[in-house]
């Protein structure tokens, strides 16, 4: 029989943030790297076109890069980037994918001396962060390893929206007492491989293996799926500028026209249930 599919539910946020996201982000995608990789092959157009923009010769940072989908893109573009996740399976992956190098570190913790970059992207990496204050720090992180000079370093950001459209497949625009549900366990369904089947059960609900015949031939089971739930913050609108502007703050970045270290929205926006915010930072 069948299972049905499983469908997004409301987060219980842990104490302890960071083991919290140990279980429910990192240890999930350990455990699905190849399969999730087989799925995540194509990038998105609107971060394909960023990057198409860079200057020849720019020296990137993917945080967050996952299986490392990016890096042709960015060798296309006629630059060069460093990948950092902290799934050594999904890493493994990268490493094939082009770059000059992939580095297992947690995006809160981005561990290279502050100016060295100049471009960095986090694709679907910053919703996985279940405070406010972990959200910024990956984002200040960010911000600290990009270069300050007259010729700006430039960022693109994007995470999974809240506000979904139509034909969304996603299904999580849920509310509770009212209130906009925002921290969600979201499933990935593993289908067995060639001959990983069910167990069949007895009438303790115990292997039924007992209750057979010794000529009895075995029936055929059908397929057991595996599900694991990956946390997720989905961001409403106003959320990433807001988040973005308060850890520039917190790095030091004038948000308006002052002399010295800025940093400035270039553009923002939601496609395809996610917002997005490309920006850069100087020296005036």
């Amino acid at each position: 029989m069948t299972m049905s599919k499983p469908v997004p539910t409301p987060a219980t946020l842990g104490f302890d943030a960071a083991q919290y996201e140990e279980d429910s982000v990192h240890g999930v995608y350990e455990a699905i790297a190849p399969h999730f990789s087989r799925t995540r092959y194509k990038p998105w157009p609107l971060i394909n076109t960023f990057l198409a923009s860079l200057p020849p010769g720019s020296f990137g940072l993917d945080t967050g890069a996952g299986n490392g989908k990016y890096l042709p893109s960015i060798s296309a573009a006629g630059c060069t980037a460093l990948a950092l996740d902290r799934s050594q399976g999904l890493l493994s992956i990268a490493a094939t994918m082009g770059g000059v190098g992939c580095v297992r570190a947690d995006i809160c913790h981005v561990p290279f001396r502050a100016g060295l970059f100049d471009f960095a992207i986090s694709v679907a990496a910053i919703h996985h962060l279940s405070t406010p204050e972990r959200r910024e720090r990956a984002v200040q992180a960010l911000l600290r390893s990009l270069r300050a000079a007259e010729e700006p370093a430039r960022f693109f950001i994007y995470v999974w929206a809240w506000e979904q459209g139509p034909e969304s497949r996603r299904k999580m625009g849920s509310r509770a007492g009212g209130e906009v549900v925002q921290d969600v366990m979201v499933p990935w369904v593993v289908k067995p491989g060639p001959g990983k089947t069910k167990r069949a059960k007895g009438r303790r609900g115990v292997e039924a293996a007992e209750d057979k015949s010794p000529d009895q031939p075995e029936e055929p089971q059908e397929p057991e799926d595996k599900v694991y739930h990956r946390y997720y913050h989905l961001f409403v609108e106003g959320e990433l500028r807001a988040l973005v502007q308060a850890a520039g703050r917190s790095e030091g970045f004038a948000l308006g026209d002052e002399a010295g270290k800025y940093l400035r929205v270039v553009s923002e926006g939601w496609e395809a249930d996610n917002w997005w915010i490309e920006g850069e930072v100087g020296l005036r």
